[in-house]
């Protein structure tokens, strides 16, 4: 049986691992001046709009991946056609 020190100490690196990566991660984002937001409904059954100004903008993303070898970048994945959104 490990010591529990030993068990805490391994615990504690795994927490600042995932940490750092979150961190990473919301660094991206910023950067890129992108919130995600992972799920987001809409119920439009009961609206009544009198005045309707500004704009409207619908956007799919993909989660990128970092290379680790340039300090930086950004790799976006390959979409072989453009997402369509119905409306």
């Amino acid at each position: 049986m490990l010591h529990p020190l030993v068990q805490e100490n391994y615990y504690l690196r795994r927490r600042v691992a995932e940490l750092e990566r979150e961190n990473q991660h919301i660094r991206l984002m910023l950067a890129a001046k992108t919130l995600i937001i992972n799920k987001v409904e809409f119920n439009l059954d009961n609206i009544d709009i009198d005045t309707l100004s500004g704009s409207l903008q619908i956007g799919i993303t993909h989660q990128a991946q970092t290379e680790g070898s340039r300090e930086g970048t950004v790799s976006l994945p390959h979409l072989p056609e453009r997402p369509i959104m119905e409306i």
